[in-house]
């Protein structure tokens, strides 16, 4: 069947322009009129039910999943407020961003590369999951704590400390000081704790208590072996 050049049309009257060709417009594309988008629902999902070719297509409002990737060779402009977005966009976007920071002087870098340059305040949350310190400025784990305090038992604290060795020692007490004794510089009262850590006999060290007249004795929690004592 042949046509006529004048049978040829650009616009459609409907069912009696049927089978006659087509012409495109100037601008390279069909007209309008001759598109029946009828079953299209362009607001829901009906429209594309009863129309098998939509399948291949998303819809604006939602409803039909991607069956496979989209590749794109650019990414187009997308506005603040738009939700889907591709690799590539993301890529420059974080390219961008990072770029006035290339010199990494901001940036905590994972591998530790980068230094410190100046307090980290942690709010109030903690540090998890840390190895053991090693070296004499690393930071020590509880663990490592737990493990150095283990053994080590604590005293009550002393008022003073000797500076030289008492006279008068025997049966763990030293007898004769007088009621207004001083030890390096600290008037003593009656139940002040004294640290004797000058005696000539070594075993005559430890915790002593003064009895506010002129005697000093050796403190309950010290009063035996004074290795076995460190450790009570």
């Amino acid at each position: 069947m042949y046509f006529r050049e004048d049978e040829h049309i650009n616009t459609s009257a409907g069912a009696a322009d049927a089978g006659k060709p087509i012409v495109l417009d100037a601008a390279g594309q069909i007209d309008g009129s001759m598109i029946d988008a009828s079953d299209v629902a362009h607001d829901s999902t009906s429209g594309a039910a009863a129309s098998t070719i939509h399948t291949a297509f998303p819809l604006l409002a939602g409803g039909r999943n991607f069956t496979g990737i989209q590749q794109y060779d650019s990414h187009p402009t997308f506005t603040a407020d738009e939700q889907i977005v591709d690799k590539k966009y993301v890529d420059d976007e974080l390219t961008a961003g990072l770029a006035p920071k290339a010199n990494i002087v901001d940036v905590m870098l994972l591998d530790g590369s980068q230094a410190m340059s100046g307090n980290m305040d942690l709010g109030g949350n903690i540090i998890t999951n840390i190895g053991d310190g090693i070296a004499a400025n690393d930071a020590a784990t509880v663990g490592q704590v737990q493990a150095a305090a283990a053994g080590i038992g604590l005293k009550d604290a002393v008022r003073a400390a000797s500076t030289a060795n008492l006279a008068g020692f025997a049966s763990d007490e030293i007898t004769g000081l007088g009621a207004s004794l001083s030890i390096d510089g600290v008037a003593l009262a009656a139940n002040d704790r004294v640290l004797l850590k000058d005696q000539t006999v070594a075993t005559e060290n430890g915790i002593f208590v003064y009895d506010g007249i002129d005697k000093l004795s050796r403190s309950a929690d010290f009063d035996g072996d004074p290795l076995t004592c460190l450790a009570a």
